[in-house]
């Protein structure tokens, strides 16, 4: 790992007396690359190799070699031999076999643009060894960040995002089954009460409401029933016997306990109208005749 740092980060000696340890093949693989720098610097815009698990034991590396077609005229024969020439002193000096491939600025950009998975497969498991320009990271960040479309991350990225709007949506249906279960607890709570019966548990709202309508016949028995299932389903979400909801089943409990909380309120402002005082009405005066004249 501390390898791959010094490699991507490049060396940092200010306020050392003695450079960061390197292994032999990270040394290798900086030699190589800077001998190919000193002598082809303008024409090179990025320099990155795959990485492996362990660089100071792997004998075979691949450098890629980004050339800067844009800008600068060149032969990649005159590159390929630089190559030829630093890979020898890297298998004598160092034992260990360095690979070159090449790509064109516009070649690259143009698999870039295709979607080339093999291309971002490649960016994926390589680290960068020369990149002034800043044009290899932001490219494997948005790989990292599964913003490049078809790639593995990209549909990792997808799933989680469908995974948490699932999550919203399940949590937005308990939101309301709870909704739900709150205004016929509350307003069957309020009927009982209105009737001087001791205030409930929410589970024993629809029981008490059943002994209400056999006693005194105040409320029917289908809004007794539609309490009660908006009840049972909530307690059987609430203690998972019920691992999810329908949106369709929602639909109807919103219509029970709608119907429900209407008729609760239609009954007690009817109680409302029956119970308010009655004011006495005065005896008509007899009517005085006119005096006679």
């Amino acid at each position: 790992m501390e390898d791959k740092k010094q490699l991507e980060e490049g060396p940092k000696y200010e306020g050392q007396k003695e450079p960061p340890k390197m292994s032999k093949n990270a040394k290798a693989i900086k030699e190589f690359t800077d001998l190919i720098m000193k002598d082809h610097k303008d024409i090179i815009k990025s320099m990155w190799i795959f990485s492996v698990e362990d660089i100071s034991k792997s004998k075979d590396f691949t450098v890629i070699l980004l050339l800067n077609d844009l800008e600068h005229e060149y032969k990649l024969g005159d590159v390929a031999k630089t190559v030829k020439e630093a890979k020898k002193i890297a298998l004598d000096k160092y034992e260990i076999n360095l690979h070159a491939g090449y790509y064109k600025v516009t070649e690259y950009f143009e698999k870039i643009m295709e979607n080339d998975l093999d291309v971002f497969n490649e960016l994926k498991n390589s680290i960068p060894v020369y990149d002034p320009s800043g044009f290899f990271r932001p490219l494997k960040k948005l790989l990292e960040k599964g913003e490049i479309l078809g790639t593995k991350e990209s549909l990792m990225r997808l799933g989680d995002g469908i995974t948490a709007r699932f999550r919203t949506i399940h949590s937005l249906k308990l939101n309301v089954l709870e909704n739900l279960f709150n205004a016929v607890v509350d307003s069957g709570q309020a009927l009982l009460i209105s009737k001087k019966y001791p205030i409930p548990l929410q589970t024993q709202v629809p029981e008490m409401l059943e002994t209400l309508t056999k006693n005194d016949g105040i409320i029917e028995k289908r809004y007794v029933k539609y309490c009660k299932d908006v009840i049972s389903v909530y307690k059987d979400v609430e203690h998972e016997d019920k691992k999810d909801i329908r949106g369709w089943e929602l639909d109807i409990l919103s219509k029970k306990a709608g119907d429900f909380v209407q008729r609760v309120v239609e009954i007690m402002e009817k109680d409302s109208l029956q119970n308010l005082p009655r004011v006495p009405q005065e005896e008509p005066q007899p009517q005085q005749e006119p005096p006679k004249k």
